[in-house]
């Protein structure tokens, strides 16, 4: 699976990858890998576009004095394009699509480009 290897390289102490995106199919039945890469969330929303639902994880690392503290923060994204119907069935898919993303300390939503 794809996804699943994008995610475990997103939490991988090894890979510079930080970030990994993922689509929501049209029909809402499926996720499909979009990308992953370096660059944190600017590389990640360079990724986005108004006709789609998207779901990524970001890696975050951050030093506190002398500790370094990595964090992950699941994002979901609504394309403004998208009908009133698809918006709606998103809901329905929302609970089992940040399962396949936790565990993660941070969850942000956007509904705009």
């Amino acid at each position: 699976n794809l996804l699943k290897a994008a995610l475990s390289d997103v939490r991988s102490d090894a890979s510079p990858t930080d970030w990994a995106l993922c689509a929501l199919e049209p029909d809402g039945s499926s996720l499909r890998l979009v990308g992953k890469g370096e660059g944190g969330a600017e590389a990640l929303a360079a990724q986005l576009s108004d006709d789609a639902v998207f779901y990524g994880l970001v890696r975050r690392t951050d030093q506190i004095d002398k500790s370094t503290t990595i964090k992950f923060v699941f994002l979901s994204f609504i394309g403004s394009a998208l009908s009133t119907m698809k918006r709606a069935k998103v809901s329905t898919v929302k609970g089992a699509v940040s399962e396949v993303f936790a565990p993660f300390h941070a969850e942000l939503m956007s509904a705009t480009t």
